[in-house]
């Protein structure tokens, strides 16, 4: 389990699967190690193959009798089975959830939003989202992070426009907050809505923080995306060095421009 913990750190989601694999032949009735093995796959996008180590974690807590630890080990199962298009898997999953935790239930709108958006049902999806964004500004969270959440959940339901809508909202509230504006700017630059306005609110971050691995994968994308590739490659590859944890986005990018560099060559 130390190494484990040293891959997640250091290391990449193949070194943790390998060492979580190992924990478990030797004591296969842990739920926690089956979760982190489904997570190490989902860090891959690996969906598919991190189902059955979610369903084996509920299925040990089950085994026991007793609740499973969190309610993220229904929701990370609930992502997986939405990612591979499993909705009514989900759906029955969710309301488990919601039986099993009715303190927390109220995450899991977020989850029926981005169901009910991927089945084309937009009246119920916008009734979710208002019911989540209810919940939090009920919980006294900031106005700011409350927009940049649900401009999250527009971004992954394929929702463009009412993403960016909220995301500037967000911007305009707190503009002093590096998180908001990176998440801005990584989505006008990644979506090609304005690469320039993203560099520049990058730019303007990078003053505030000139070592912020977050920041720097954003600039270093938006020189990709404007035709810089070289500095491009040199930028990701120093936020990648800078790494708080794996990201298996970035890895990506940097073989896109090392791929566009070398057609160049």
């Amino acid at each position: 389990m130390i190494e484990w913990y040293h891959a997640v750190l250091f290391g990449t989601p193949e070194e943790e699967a390998g060492f979580l694999k190992q924990y478990i032949s030797v004591d296969d009735n842990v739920p926690v190690a089956y979760w982190q093995l489904g997570n190490a796959y989902s860090k891959l996008l690996q969906f598919k193959s991190a189902i059955p180590e979610y369903a084996k974690t509920l299925e040990i807590y089950k085994k026991w009798g007793v609740r499973p630890m969190m309610i993220s080990n229904y929701t990370t199962l609930i992502d997986a089975f939405h990612q591979t298009g499993q909705y009514k898997k989900a759906k029955r999953l969710i309301k488990l959830a919601a039986r099993t935790f009715p303190e927390d239930s109220w995450i899991l709108s977020r989850n029926r939003a981005l169901l009910a958006y991927a089945e084309r049902d937009t009246i119920r999806g916008n009734r979710y989202v208002e019911e989540y964004r209810s919940e939090m500004y009920g919980r006294s969270m900031p106005a700011s992070e409350i927009l940049s959440d649900i401009a999250s959940l527009y971004i992954e339901s394929g929702n463009i426009e009412k993403a960016e809508k909220y995301l500037r909202e967000a911007y305009s509230l707190d503009p002093d907050d590096p998180v908001i504006l990176n998440k801005l700017a990584y989505f006008l630059i990644d979506m090609e809505l304005n690469v320039s306005e993203g560099l520049k609110l990058i730019t303007e971050g990078l003053k505030i923080r000139p070592d912020d691995h977050f920041l720097m994968h954003t600039l270093g994308w938006g020189l990709a995306k404007s035709g810089s590739y070289q500095e491009a490659l040199e930028t990701l590859s120093k936020s990648w060095e800078s790494r708080p944890e794996y990201d298996h986005t970035l890895l990506q990018q940097i073989a896109e421009v090392q791929k566009q560099i070398s057609t160049l060559n």
